[in-house]
């Protein structure tokens, strides 16, 4: 559901955040139609070498809530990838099955004919049933740990764009904030070479940042 992409070359500043130095691709949404009803949906399958068939769903609406001044637009997404490594150490084949799902909601305003305002709000997470790495001295597509090593994403954004017309050009208001956790998980008897004593050495990194601009 886009509106368009673009392609920004480096280096950008501080609205892009600290590493769009080397610039930046900038994903523009549709913004909410005030005028009318929408509604869309897509599916798509997927099938790899030893591995079973995934699919991804999208869903997308667009509803006025106030004809001609206030709307609201939704995206909702859902993607299951199954695993093609099979980790003997667990007796676990298709191992790294994983899982992709979120959702973005823009309400749009126009109070006038001279000034719009939008409100952004977007979350998404991911599942990784285990790590995607291979032991090639177990054959192909093979590893071999003691116990699995999931990780989890979670990733969420806030904002806010106010534009108003001054007859000279667009002043444009800009405010936003967003908050990325994560957590791995490692076998650290195998990392270490020690799993032949079957002894469980689990490991963890776990992390959260937050920001906010204007």
């Amino acid at each position: 559901d886009a509106k368009r992409v673009e392609i920004l070359r480096g280096p950008q500043g501080a609205l892009y955040g600290s590493s769009s130095l080397g610039g930046a691709i900038n994903y523009i949404p549709n913004s909410p139609r005030l005028d009318g009803a929408e509604f869309g949906v897509f599916g798509s399958g997927s099938l790899a070498t030893n591995s079973t068939l995934g699919g991804t769903g999208k869903v997308m609406f667009n509803a006025p809530v106030v004809d001609g001044q206030l709307g609201l637009r939704g995206v909702g997404y859902y993607s299951r990838t199954p695993g093609y490594i099979d980790n003997v150490g667990t007796d676990t084949p298709r191992s790294n099955s994983s899982t992709t799902y979120g959702g973005r909601a823009i309400l749009g305003w126009k109070p006038s004919d001279r000034s719009t305002l939008r409100l952004t709000a977007l979350h998404q997470q991911s599942q990784l049933d285990d790590s995607g790495y291979v032991d090639e001295q177990l054959g192909d597509l093979k590893k071999s740990t003691i116990q699995p090593e999931p990780n989890d994403n979670k990733f969420s954004l806030a904002g806010l764009r106010y534009e108003f017309e001054t007859g000279h050009g667009i002043l444009a208001l800009i405010g936003g904030g967003q908050r990325k956790a994560s957590a791995l998980s490692f076998d650290g008897a195998t990392a270490l070479g020690v799993q032949d004593a079957g002894q469980r050495i689990p490991l963890s990194q776990n992390g959260e940042l937050e920001g906010y601009s204007t």
